[in-house]
């Protein structure tokens, strides 16, 4: 890229520290002195969001020339980078949550436009974008010298950050540097009597968390509710939790009313009825077409609209009375991914009593939890399990290894499956193995997963082979085949592996694939394997060796 006169700039920083404030600040200015601004925002409610902090700037305006200039920023704020046209002045907003496929569509644009000013703001410390990886991680992987990443942002960002230059990159294509400006004062907390949400911010929330039966949490929420708290979930199964324990005390509600009244009605139909009209009444939230929305048909909706102010009403998003039945799902609750880049006077934020499963414990992270109570900038609710948000502050998320590490090795055992279900005869194991690995090697992923394996630098490595043994557990099998891959590789490997490890048989030690590996190694590089075997992380350990540490560790434990 050819971008001597471009300069780039990241202004970052926890929510109350004015990011929005300075982006609108520095779009004036560009106005001002005649250069065209495009904002680009990643979802429709930062959008919404944005567009509601100028209109209130423009109320500040001492003339009214000033606030017709800063009402016309509201036109240059778009989702996404497809209508961008050259302009000199860009922003993006929020690039923490920006994916990478789209911000690298942008970079590309910006290849002819070398005198630009690009802007970056954003939020280390909030999730990710939910299908992509986040260029702002990127940048701060590519910055960041030595110990793991996520402890760096929890420990790091924002109280000890001493970088003034990032470099870009590789990918990006942008040779000049970074200028890095971190806003550190939080106005919103300052008025809370905290000054970070740091550890002493974290020790006292978690003080505050609300252990409860169902009963006490369904009168929380339905109080909540009515004061236009954002009821916030991890998962849309703890939302619908939230929704059966509000539903049920409207049934309560319908109950008396039946009671009370002499019509002679069928009760447990009017009981439901009752119960899926007051809903659509007192709910906050519509989903449509996978889109969270303000519910238009709630009993106080200006009201919710000033309470809530941020998120997308569907009337400004579209004619949906134009759909002959248009399909609505009717919440009291968001998920915290849906609410991301805005700001509410009340969140609370509901767990329930359902234990963190450890299958997806990841999930459940430390970005989740900050990125749902700096939603909110007057109060904070957290319903649930002490433990569950103990382990939130404390549970870092996923890195781009562990979710993408294995990719290509999962689609290529897709496509194995699909080659085999087509196969004539049975295949041998050492064939099936040989096959996968030419899949493998020769398998082309998708543009958007293959950038983000370049930006991250991954290491897409095959399945071993007792790994690849393991996976035919999903093997289903599909005609009247008379041979089933199933019990021919998984089934008789799990009962193999069963039967000497009941027994304790060792008559085949030094036959296996890691003994024959460990007995091939000279004694410098064996002392190297138990080196590594002691210190290395599973992960690490794998990437080196293309072994799994513990069964190497067994072998060597086992040597004579």
């Amino acid at each position: 890229m050819n971008n001597e006169k471009q300069n780039f700039t990241l202004v970052i920083g926890e929510p109350g520290v004015g990011k929005s404030y300075e982006l609108i600040s520095r779009a004036i200015s560009d106005k001002q002195i005649g250069r065209r601004v495009y904002i680009m925002t990643p979802t429709h409610a930062s959008k919404k969001s944005l567009r509601s902090n100028i209109a209130k700037r423009a109320k500040e305006a001492k003339t009214s020339g000033d606030c017709d200039l800063i009402m016309s920023l509201q036109s240059d704020v778009h989702v996404g980078e497809n209508a961008y046209f050259n302009q000199e002045s860009v922003y993006i907003d929020e690039i923490g949550q920006t994916s990478t496929t789209v911000f690298n569509s942008m970079l590309l644009q910006l290849q002819g436009v070398p005198n630009a000013n690009v802007y970056l703001f954003g939020d280390i410390r909030q999730l990710q974008p939910v299908k992509n990886f986040s260029p702002l991680e990127s940048l701060l992987r590519e910055n960041v010298v030595g110990g793991d990443f996520w402890k760096f942002v929890a420990d790091n960002c924002y109280e000890d950050f001493n970088y003034n230059v990032f470099t870009a990159p590789l990918s990006w294509r942008i040779d000049s540097d970074i200028h890095v400006n971190l806003l550190r004062t939080n106005h919103r907390l300052n008025k809370l009597g905290y000054t970070a949400y740091d550890n002493k911010f974290y020790d006292n929330i978690i003080e505050t968390v609300v252990e409860a039966s169902d009963v006490e949490y369904a009168q929380i929420l339905k109080k909540q509710l009515a004061k236009h708290s954002a009821i916030l979930v991890a998962t849309k199964k703890r939302g619908q939790r939230a929704d059966e324990l509000i539903k049920s005390t409207l049934k309560d509600e319908a109950v008396e009313i039946f009671n009370e009244q002499n019509e002679v009605t069928d009760e447990a139909e009017f009981v439901a009825q009752y119960v899926d009209n007051r809903f659509k009444e007192v709910a906050t939230f519509i989903k449509y077409k996978e889109r969270v929305y303000l519910n238009p048909d709630n009993e106080n909706y200006s009201e919710l609209q000033k309470e809530i102010d941020g998120v997308p009403t569907i009337e400004d998003s579209m004619n949906y009375l134009s759909d002959d039945e248009p399909e609505f799902e009717y919440h009291a609750w968001a998920t915290v991914h849906a609410m991301q880049g805005i700001t509410i006077k009340s969140v609370t934020f509901f767990m329930g009593n359902e234990k963190i499963g450890g299958s997806r414990k990841e999930h459940y992270s430390t970005n989740l939890l900050y990125t749902s109570i700096t939603r909110a900038s007057d109060e904070i609710v957290l319903l649930g399990l002490k433990d569950s948000f103990l382990q939130m502050r404390n549970q870092q998320p996923e890195n781009p290894q562990n979710i993408f590490g294995h990719k290509r090795a999962i689609q290529a055992k897709n496509k194995l499956f699909e080659k085999l279900q087509k196969a004539q005869v049975a295949l041998s194991w050492s064939e099936v193995f040989d096959l996968y690995m030419d899949i493998f090697n020769n398998f082309q992923m998708n543009i958007p997963e293959q950038e983000d394996i370049e930006a991250f630098d991954i290491k897409n490595l095959p399945y071993t082979e007792r790994e690849l043994h393991l996976q035919f557990r999903y093997y289903k099998e599909s005609g009247d085949k008379f041979f089933d891959y199933k019990k021919m590789f998984y089934e008789d490997y799990k009962r193999e592996v069963n039967s000497e490890n009941s027994k304790g048989n060792k008559s085949k030690l030094g036959q296996g694939k890691i003994q024959k590996f460990i007995n091939g190694l000279s004694s410098q590089k064996l002392v190297e394997l138990q080196e590594d075997v002691n210190s290395l992380s599973v992960r690490k350990f794998r990437d080196k060796y293309s072994l799994t540490k513990r069964y190497v560790q067994e072998a060597l434990e086992n040597k004579d």
